[in-house]
Order: structure tokens, then C-alpha cells, then sequence
């Protein structure tokens, strides 16, 4: 009998095991949680043991939040653009359902790629939005936002986008690993 063992995966981490591993094999674990920069999960392993997934999201959120602004604008620039998160293999199920949800018409879309390039040409990273969870903003709530953010200076915006991520990588690290 053949079997196609390409498909098989193996199973998640918990975040005992996390705790357990060492450096490479935690942030191999935790790569794809802020988009493959690697850096977030190595300054985190420092202070694991982790007592949840919360602990563990708060460190990560406040090593971006302390990076310096150089680097924070790296880490933003390596992240899909909101328009383009449906390709990227950093998206997860959750991610992907909630864009589909937006179903947005035409004009819509004609309407968020402008705003996405006049975005990307002020702040020279790519727009931002977790579309999952309390703050997830309704479609027209969604649109007014983006033009709102907009507005922004670039510090002010680098915060925001940084908040973003801190919410989209919550989504992924609480898809990735079951606590």
C-alpha cells in the first residue's frame, strides 16, 4: 500500500513544549507569528518560561513596541499590505475568513488600492489592519479608518501599524499554538 506523507504535518507545539525547546527550534516555532522576523521570538526566549499564551504575546508585543524606530519600520515593511493578505503564507484561516466577510464591491477595492499606494508612497511601509477581534473595524467602519490613518504623522502612524501587528500576531500565535 502507497501513502503520501507530504500532506502530514507535525503537531503544534504546546506552550509547554515551547518552554521546553531551545533557541532555534522556539523561534523556528514562532516565526510566522510577527511575519518572519525572527528577531521578536530570539529576544523573547530570554524570558521563558512563559505562564500563557498571554505572557508570552505581552513580551513579544513589548519587544516591538521598544525596538527602535528603524527597526520597527523594518518590521513593518516585511508584513503583507492589507489588500494582499490573502496571499501571504502568514495569514491564517481566521485571517483569510474575515476578509472574505468584507466582501467589498468594486469601487470598494478600486477605492483601497488608492488609498493603499497614497499610504505606502507617505509612510514607506505597508498598511496594516487586523480584521479580526473586538477592534476589527465593520466594512464602512474600515474605510473611514484607513482615510483617517492617513492624516497621521509617521510616528503616530508607525504606532498604530504597530498595534495592528500586535493584534494580527495574537491571532496567529493563538492558531499556531494550542495552549
Amino acid at each position: 500500500m502507497d501513502f503520501d506523507f507530504s500532506q502530514l504535518k507535525p503537531a503544534p507545539p504546546k506552550l509547554a513544549d515551547l518552554n521546553a525547546m531551545p533557541l532555534l527550534e522556539y523561534v523556528g516555532a514562532l516565526l510566522s507569528v510577527y511575519g518572519n522576523a525572527a528577531w521578536i521570538p530570539a529576544l523573547s526566549f530570554a524570558q521563558s518560561p512563559f505562564t500563557s499564551l498571554d505572557h508570552l504575546h505581552r513580551v513579544m508585543t513589548e519587544i516591538a513596541a521598544t525596538a527602535d524606530p528603524v527597526t520597527q519600520e523594518q518590521l513593518l515593511r516585511v508584513q503583507p499590505d492589507f489588500l494582499s493578505e490573502r496571499e501571504s503564507a502568514f495569514v491564517t484561516p481566521t485571517e483569510r475568513a474575515a476578509a472574505a466577510a468584507l466582501e467589498l464591491t468594486r469601487d470598494e477595492v478600486k477605492t483601497l488600492h488608492k488609498q493603499q499606494a497614497e499610504y505606502q508612497k507617505k509612510f514607506d511601509f505597508p498598511l496594516i489592519v487586523c480584521l479580526v477581534g473586538p477592534d476589527a473595524k465593520p466594512r464602512s467602519g474600515l474605510m473611514a479608518s484607513i482615510a483617517s490613518r492617513l492624516g497621521n504623522t509617521r510616528e503616530d502612524e508607525r504606532q498604530v501599524a504597530l498595534g495592528e501587528l500586535s493584534r494580527i500576531s495574537r491571532v496567529r500565535l493563538f492558531e499556531q499554538i494550542p495552549e
